[in-house]
Protein backbone atom coordinates (compact mmCIF):
# COMPACT_ATOMS: atom_id res chain seq x y z
CA UNK A 1 0.00 0.00 0.00
CA UNK A 2 2.41 2.40 1.31
CA UNK A 3 4.77 1.65 -2.08
CA UNK A 4 1.76 2.19 -4.56
CA UNK A 5 1.00 5.76 -2.57
CA UNK A 6 4.67 6.92 -2.91
CA UNK A 7 4.52 5.63 -6.64
CA UNK A 8 1.94 7.54 -7.32
CA UNK A 9 2.98 10.70 -5.71
CA UNK A 10 6.14 11.05 -8.33
CA UNK A 11 4.45 9.85 -11.19
CA UNK A 12 2.32 12.36 -10.38
CA UNK A 13 4.73 15.01 -9.70
CA UNK A 14 6.99 13.81 -12.53
CA UNK A 15 4.31 14.40 -15.07
CA UNK A 16 3.34 17.80 -13.78
CA UNK A 17 6.90 19.01 -12.83
CA UNK A 18 7.40 18.08 -16.45
CA UNK A 19 4.32 19.89 -18.08
CA UNK A 20 4.65 23.19 -15.90
CA UNK A 21 8.98 22.78 -17.26
CA UNK A 22 7.50 23.41 -20.64
CA UNK A 23 4.92 25.80 -20.26
CA UNK A 24 5.65 29.65 -20.79
CA UNK A 25 3.98 32.62 -19.55
CA UNK A 26 3.96 35.05 -16.38
CA UNK A 27 2.65 33.98 -13.18
CA UNK A 28 1.97 36.74 -11.06
CA UNK A 29 2.42 36.65 -7.21
CA UNK A 30 2.82 38.59 -3.96
CA UNK A 31 5.26 38.01 -1.49
CA UNK A 32 3.22 38.51 1.70
CA UNK A 33 5.49 37.44 4.38
CA UNK A 34 8.07 34.93 5.11
CA UNK A 35 9.60 32.66 7.36
CA UNK A 36 13.42 32.11 8.94
CA UNK A 37 13.93 28.91 10.13
CA UNK A 38 17.54 28.33 12.32
CA UNK A 39 19.66 26.02 10.25
CA UNK A 40 19.82 23.25 13.59
CA UNK A 41 16.06 23.07 13.26
CA UNK A 42 15.15 19.31 13.33
CA UNK A 43 11.85 17.35 14.29
CA UNK A 44 12.03 13.84 15.97
CA UNK A 45 10.62 10.67 14.03
CA UNK A 46 6.93 9.43 14.86
CA UNK A 47 7.23 7.07 17.48
CA UNK A 48 6.40 4.06 14.95
CA UNK A 49 8.85 5.07 12.42
CA UNK A 50 12.01 3.05 10.99
CA UNK A 51 14.08 3.12 13.38
CA UNK A 52 16.85 4.27 10.53
CA UNK A 53 14.75 7.28 10.40
CA UNK A 54 15.41 8.59 13.79
CA UNK A 55 18.46 10.09 12.81
CA UNK A 56 19.53 11.66 9.53
CA UNK A 57 22.27 12.27 6.94
CA UNK A 58 23.99 8.60 8.30
CA UNK A 59 24.76 8.59 4.27
CA UNK A 60 26.57 12.00 2.80
CA UNK A 61 30.09 10.71 2.98
CA UNK A 62 29.23 7.43 0.92
CA UNK A 63 29.61 5.41 3.55
CA UNK A 64 27.46 4.83 6.16
CA UNK A 65 28.23 7.00 9.88
CA UNK A 66 26.02 6.55 13.07
CA UNK A 67 27.52 8.96 15.12
CA UNK A 68 25.24 12.10 15.56
CA UNK A 69 27.59 15.03 14.90
CA UNK A 70 30.52 13.34 13.99
CA UNK A 71 30.96 14.67 9.99
CA UNK A 72 31.71 18.94 9.66
CA UNK A 73 29.33 19.15 7.00
CA UNK A 74 30.75 21.08 3.65
CA UNK A 75 29.88 23.37 0.95
CA UNK A 76 31.81 23.71 -1.96
CA UNK A 77 34.45 22.23 0.08
CA UNK A 78 34.74 24.27 2.87
CA UNK A 79 33.14 23.51 6.63
CA UNK A 80 29.41 24.70 7.82
CA UNK A 81 29.75 24.28 11.33
CA UNK A 82 26.75 21.72 11.32
CA UNK A 83 27.55 18.59 11.76
CA UNK A 84 26.24 15.31 10.45
CA UNK A 85 24.25 12.87 11.14
CA UNK A 86 21.59 15.07 12.59
CA UNK A 87 19.53 13.27 15.55
CA UNK A 88 16.08 13.96 14.16
CA UNK A 89 14.47 15.12 10.71
CA UNK A 90 15.74 18.47 9.34
CA UNK A 91 12.55 21.07 9.45
CA UNK A 92 13.85 23.17 7.02
CA UNK A 93 14.70 22.27 3.46
CA UNK A 94 10.60 22.71 2.15
CA UNK A 95 9.49 21.49 -1.76
CA UNK A 96 6.12 21.84 -2.06
CA UNK A 97 3.64 24.27 -0.84
CA UNK A 98 -0.24 23.94 -0.78
CA UNK A 99 -2.28 26.67 0.73
CA UNK A 100 -6.14 26.04 1.97
CA UNK A 101 -6.86 29.51 2.85
CA UNK A 102 -7.48 30.61 5.77
CA UNK A 103 -3.23 31.00 6.30
CA UNK A 104 -3.17 27.38 6.55
CA UNK A 105 -0.56 25.69 4.09
CA UNK A 106 0.62 22.25 3.96
CA UNK A 107 4.21 21.84 3.13
CA UNK A 108 6.20 18.97 1.97
CA UNK A 109 9.78 18.14 3.68
CA UNK A 110 12.30 18.22 1.19
CA UNK A 111 13.71 15.01 0.11
CA UNK A 112 17.13 14.77 1.50
CA UNK A 113 20.80 15.49 1.18
CA UNK A 114 21.11 16.12 -2.71
CA UNK A 115 20.46 12.62 -4.22
CA UNK A 116 18.89 9.28 -3.58
CA UNK A 117 22.26 8.02 -3.03
CA UNK A 118 22.71 9.61 -0.07
CA UNK A 119 19.08 10.34 1.21
CA UNK A 120 17.85 6.97 2.24
CA UNK A 121 17.59 8.48 5.78
CA UNK A 122 15.94 11.25 4.67
CA UNK A 123 11.88 11.08 5.74
CA UNK A 124 9.28 12.96 3.70
CA UNK A 125 6.47 14.08 5.28
CA UNK A 126 4.13 16.78 5.63
CA UNK A 127 3.65 20.14 7.92
CA UNK A 128 0.92 21.97 8.79
CA UNK A 129 1.74 25.38 9.39
CA UNK A 130 -1.01 28.48 10.28
CA UNK A 131 0.05 32.51 9.69
CA UNK A 132 -1.80 34.31 12.54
Amino acid sequence: MRLSLLTSVTTAFLLTGSAFAQSEGEFPATLKDHAVLPAESFVDAPADAPADLKNAGKYTTGKRVDAVGTVMGKSYGRPTGVSLPFKGQPLQGHSGIKSMGNGIFWVIADNGMGSRYNSPDSMLYLNRYRID
